[in-house]
């Protein structure tokens, strides 16, 4: 993929990223919403220590030094938004 697309598709899925919040706010509820968020960086972190083991134990998605710090972070993201 050409480099100059890049800012071209991430505007067009920032735009269209506001019309699905919209259409899932008219059926879930917000804090619900953010639960699922947060239940994907659940999954995410989860999944680290097992894509970890499945490739040698060598390759990571998330440094494990930085874990903490990065999940406080995600937190504190999530629970300014109210």
């Amino acid at each position: 993929m050409p480099v100059r697309l890049i800012p071209l598709l991430l505007a067009l899925a920032w735009g269209l990223n506001w019309p699905a919040v919209k259409i899932m706010l008219s059926v879930i509820p917000p804090f619900a919403l953010r639960g699922l968020g947060l239940g994907d960086l659940n999954a995410l972190i989860s999944s680290n220590g097992a894509v970890s083991r499945t490739l040698g134990g060598n390759a990571e998605l998330i440094d494990r030094t930085h874990m903490r710090k990065d999940v406080a972070e995600a937190l504190f993201a999530h629970l300014g938004e109210y």
